[in-house]
């Protein structure tokens, strides 16, 4: 089941709601996707393909990763599921690398090896 939303006021509603909580209109055929979550789903795969490039630069890498993460758990419920899939993992990937990377940076910097 996916998030639907009210065309009238925009308020997310129950798909069985007869009437909108929002505005109060009947929503017999009132009831339509969200168009968002699968620009969402598509974001995240492409943060998570430039979140690829960007991770050995810590602090431009985790900033797109997170963020093609949470576009990504949120474009799920869309119909391009497999796009936020893909997204998801290649931000977790680039997000460990990141991290490890910027581990061995900061370890690096404080034993004076840089």
């Amino acid at each position: 089941m996916g998030t639907k939303f009210c065309t009238n006021c925009g308020k997310q509603i129950d798909e069985k709601a007869e009437i909108c909580v929002g505005c109060g209109v009947k929503v017999e055929n009132n009831i339509q996707p969200d168009p968002n979550l699968e620009k969402r789903a598509v974001t995240s795969l492409i943060l998570g393909i430039i979140g690829m490039i960007a991770w050995f630069i810590p602090i431009i890498g985790l900033p797109i990763q997170i963020t093609g993460l949470v576009l990504g758990i949120n474009g799920l419920n869309s119909s391009k599921k497999s796009m936020a899939v893909v997204g998801i993992v290649l931000c977790i990937i680039g997000l460990v690398f990141s991290v490890i990377n910027a581990s061995i940076g900061a370890y690096m910097g404080v034993t004076g090896q840089l």
